[in-house]
């Protein structure tokens, strides 16, 4: 049986994002919970996806088309957590109609506040919104099966429909941890040696083109072509890194197979070591709280990038009279110590030992 974690539906003009518990419940358990930074793996897409992570996340064996997105943890407890988030989301082609109350504490049901006005959107559209705005930030590395969606011209025009919807991202994350996006395709060693860089500047001439299709009219008479600068700036500012590597025709090629989950685990321990650099990976313990907050931002706010500063508070919030309080111990401070770094220093330390949620440690500094 399927456990999902998230899941589309619809109620009467209601349309709700469902976000089950329980797959938290292993990673909630895990012994190195309040110590470790999960790191999370995303796989995208159908049948081809399905036999892949069969046999490289033996953790994964779930056979059928669930039409959600299945969470399962893929290490042991002496392992660093790795999450893999099985993607199949946009398979559904119309929204399941839940009848049945969600459960308090089983299941939280974020409803659509923009989603009424918007009523043209395809399941499938909805699915990659959930895709770039929920599981992307949170992910590690996002693998993109290209078989499944009927090859590299076609996800092309997804991540050109991806950067649109990220044209506005957080400005607390560095580019450096933005997800690897990773574009598996099947190549045939018949064909030849298989040239990573040749494919993906093939790829990115593709996904150049898609980008300015996705332009309006005005904006394309304004700027009908990028610059090559202004196009890398908008690659690193909106997907970050961006891969391709081959698959096996044969899903019985194990050692091809192999060296696929290598380079994926690869991928997802440098991203991860640039979080936990820039201070902004956060425990696995606070998994969970962050990306209900997320999912609650989601379904209420389309186009404006979740803060994990400001999410971080929202169960403790800065006073109303904060600035008061601030001024007020300023000129508590004698003179000859009023430099503006110690000061700075001091109003920074507070606030970071006040933004622990739950009085537990948080790396995600709020200065």
């Amino acid at each position: 049986m399927v456990l999902p974690w998230l899941e589309l539906g619809a109620w009467r003009d209601d349309v709700f994002l469902q976000e089950h518990q329980q797959p938290y419940l292993p990673l909630q358990m895990h012994p190195l919970a309040e110590t470790q930074d999960p790191q999370m793996i995303a796989l995208i897409g159908d049948g081809l996806k399905t036999s892949v992570a069969h046999l490289i996340f033996s953790a994964l064996r779930n056979t059928a088309s669930h039409g959600k997105i299945v969470l399962q943890e893929v290490t042991n407890n002496r392992e660093p957590l790795l999450l893999v988030a099985d993607c199949e989301l946009h398979q559904a082609a119309v929204l399941n109609k839940l009848l049945a109350r969600p459960v308090p504490g089983i299941i939280n049901r974020h409803t659509f506040s923009w989603y009424p006005k918007l009523k043209e959107i395809p399941c499938s559209s909805l699915a990659h919104l959930v895709y770039s705005k929920l599981i992307l930030p949170f992910s590690t590395v996002v693998c993109i099966f290209a078989d499944d969606f009927g090859g590299v011209d076609d996800v092309a025009r997804i991540l050109a429909a991806w950067t649109f919807t990220l044209r506005v991202r957080s400005n607390e994350l560095p580019f450096s941890t933005y997800a690897c996006i990773l574009i598996l395709i099947k190549w045939d060693t018949r064909l030849g040696f298989f040239d990573e860089k040749l494919e993906l500047a093939d790829f990115l001439k593709k996904l150049r083109r898609q980008v300015n299709f996705y332009k309006s009219p005005d904006q394309q008479l304004k700027d009908p072509a990028l610059s090559d600068l202004e196009w890398e700036q908008l690659l690193e500012q909106r997907l970050g890194k961006v891969a391709i590597l081959p698959l096996p025709t044969s899903c019985f090629d194990r050692s091809a197979l192999y060296t696929v989950k290598k380079r994926i685990l690869k991928e997802s321990h440098t991203i991860q070591t640039y979080r936990a650099r820039s201070q902004v990976a956060f425990l696995s313990c606070h998994f969970q709280s962050f990306f209900s907050l997320a999912c609650d931002h989601f379904v209420n706010n389309l186009n404006e990038p979740f803060s994990f500063v400001q999410a971080s508070r929202t169960a403790n919030p800065v006073p109303a009279e904060f600035t008061f309080h601030i001024s007020n111990f300023m000129a508590l401070i004698p003179m000859k110590y009023r430099d503006p770094q110690f000061v700075v220093s001091i109003v920074a330390s507070a606030l970071y030992l006040d933004s622990f949620p739950c009085g537990a440690h948080c790396k995600l500094v709020p200065i």
